[in-house]
């Protein structure tokens, strides 16, 4: 993953931090995955809903896409929130 290498360019104890804090937040969506609300522009452009969840703060706030069909949560994407949409 790009946003562990970068980090971990700058400090190895702070990339094992933000990815352990990652999983984290993808293993909770197993446990409440409706909360989180529908991705409107990519839930459009894909076809189905998809779904955004939210994981760091300030500059460092990546979004979670994935999907929910029936008891199966599939992650899509994890993208930084600065970066362009999230595109088929």
């Amino acid at each position: 993953m790009a946003a562990f290498e970068w980090i971990a360019e700058r400090s190895p104890t702070a990339a094992a931090y933000w990815l352990a804090g990652l999983r984290k937040a993808v293993a909770a969506l197993a446990d409440r995955p409706l909360p989180h609300p529908l991705s409107v522009e990519t839930s459009e452009k894909f076809g189905f809903p998809i779904r955004e969840a939210l994981h760091g703060k300030r500059r460092g706030v990546h979004r979670i896409f994935y999907s929910v069909e029936d008891d199966v949560i599939s992650v899509l994407a994890i993208r930084h929130s600065a970066q362009d949409e999230f595109e088929p």
